[in-house]
């Protein structure tokens, strides 16, 4: 178990890893993303999880993986013993690779954590990704949960106030993702809301979706609740904890006060065609001028005011960016802008 309700792992946590140079080994991959969760991690691999190993009150690890990626033909997890997970790993991540060629919609997955992994090798990038797939840490089981970001980055070096920027950023793969799905059960009730002009999203705790509306909503929520207060945290904790276990990170020392009080929101697309994934962005945002305005978006449903904040940014970056990404994966010259 965990010693707190925010992630990060303990001294005593840390020393069963260091009990295993073959897991040590794994860790210190430059394939493999090490993701501390609250007294648990996951390797991922592909941008999914090839393990999640948490501690048992014995002092040992508990190991689950997903049965496809033990070559087994069923669905559901399965819990593997310590050594033969590790002498199995790479046969593991062989499978993963599979499964994925077998499959749709794990480009973006993909791109995703080659996008980390490349810009956390160069030592000279402004920008260091601390976590992949996070999910906000809840204190109660039906808390609402809108911290969800595919990657949150912070600056090497302080800023001209001396701070590090946060960046938390939502990547996509084209425009196909940019539609938000209201949840069923309250689609009707939704659209009413929004169709009267009684739709107020601090009132709202449910989910818009996954597409540009619902990305929004979370980011403004996550930002009004101070949630961002407890990411600071859990970023200094993470870093902390793998430097202790001996893996090179950046901003190893710093600390929640070290880091700016308000983040910025990045909707990241990678694309070939930069215009097209422009247009369709303002369709879903409903920036006045153009034609073909999504029914349900973004200025119709929170007003221009929410759409003018100065820390929500959308950027179009080719698509060999994820491999190899700029110095500055937030401002470049082959970056587009929406202005």
């Amino acid at each position: 178990m965990s010693d707190s309700m925010q992630r990060g792992l303990s001294d005593k946590q840390i020393a069963i890893i260091q009990n295993s140079q073959k897991l040590m080994d794994i860790l210190r991959r430059d394939d493999i993303f090490f993701g501390i969760r609250n007294g648990y991690f996951n390797l991922y691999y592909h941008g999914v999880s090839a393990g999640k190993l948490s501690f048992l009150s014995k002092g040992t690890l508990k190991i689950e993986t997903h049965c496809k990626y033990l070559g087994e033909d069923t669905e559901g997890y399965k819990t593997v013993p310590l050594d033969i997970y590790l002498d199995q790993f790479d046969k593991i991540l062989a499978y993963i690779q599979t499964h994925q060629q077998s499959g749709k919609g794990w480009d973006e997955k993909i791109a995703q954590q080659n996008f980390m992994m490349a810009t956390n090798r160069n030592p000279n990038s402004v920008w260091y990704c601390v976590d992949m797939e996070y999910v906000q840490q809840r204190q109660i089981s039906n808390e609402p949960c809108y911290g969800r970001f595919d990657i949150v980055a912070l600056s090497r070096s302080p800023n001209s106030s001396g701070l590090h920027d946060a960046a938390l950023i939502e990547l996509k793969i084209g425009s196909k993702g940019y539609k938000s799905e209201f949840p069923k059960e309250e689609d009707l009730w939704l659209r009413e809301q929004i169709e009267k002009g009684a739709f107020r999203i601090d009132q709202y705790h449910g989910s818009l979706g996954s597409g540009v509306v619902g990305h929004l909503a979370d980011f403004y929520r996550f930002e009004k609740t101070t949630q961002f207060n407890k990411l600071k945290e859990e970023i200094c904790q993470t870093l902390s904890n793998k430097k202790k276990l001996g893996i090179p990170v950046a901003c190893a020392e710093i600390q929640p006060c070290d880091i700016v009080g308000r983040p910025n929101f990045y909707f990241l697309t990678l694309c070939s065609n930069p215009i097209s994934c422009k247009k369709s962005m303002c369709r879903y945002l409903g920036v006045n001028g153009h034609k073909n305005i999504a029914k349900y978006n973004a200025h119709k449903i929170f007003g221009q005011t929410f759409l003018d904040c100065e820390n929500y940014h959308f950027l179009f970056a080719p698509m060999e960016f994820c491999n190899k990404p700029p110095i500055n994966i937030l401002n470049d010259a082959s970056i587009a802008k929406l202005e």
